[in-house]
């Protein structure tokens, strides 16, 4: 680098047109030999070895079949646990029917009291009225719940 001026150096070619290649170059292009890693001197230079493209196909199948058991694994799992949520939400409604069925009253021959029909119309109409702000019937609601608790406790 410097301020030395470097001498040009000159290649010398007897015949451009000629290449010589060894017996190993040959035999490896021929597909006869495997090639190995190659010795320069005091290291050793690997050499790359393409696979085959029917290797490559067996190590694609073998990646999908192993992603194919994560998946089965991983649905196997949800379906577990949508299993067992099913199983809680199916008991939650059958203690909770039973909790309503204990509190509202029992219907004699399918027919509610004239009472209770009037106070639910009540409720009706009121929410037809106040749409959008069911807080107007408060008022109503609790006189139709009063009514109705009342004639369960009746009925038992």
């Amino acid at each position: 680098m410097g301020g030395s001026s470097s001498t040009p150096r000159k290649l010398e070619i007897e015949n451009p047109n000629v290449i010589t290649l060894s017996d190993k170059v040959v035999e490896r292009l021929r597909g006869q030999e495997q090639p190995g890693p190659a010795d320069h001197g005091s290291f050793i230079v690997p050499t790359y070895v393409q696979p085959s493209s029917l290797q490559v196909q067996k190590i694609v199948q073998q990646e999908l079949e192993e992603n194919d058991k994560r998946w089965e694994q991983r649905f196997s799992h949800i379906n577990d646990s949508q299993i067992i949520q099913n199983r809680k939400v199916e008991y939650e409604y059958k203690r909770t029917y039973e909790s309503v069925k204990k509190l509202l009253p029992a219907i004699g021959e399918g027919v509610l009291s004239k009472t209770v029909l009037e106070k639910e119309n009540n409720v009706l109409d009121c929410l037809a009225k106040n749409k959008g702000v069911p807080l107007n019937c408060t008022d109503t609601i609790k006189d139709y719940q009063k009514v109705l608790f009342q004639s369960a406790s009746q009925s038992l």
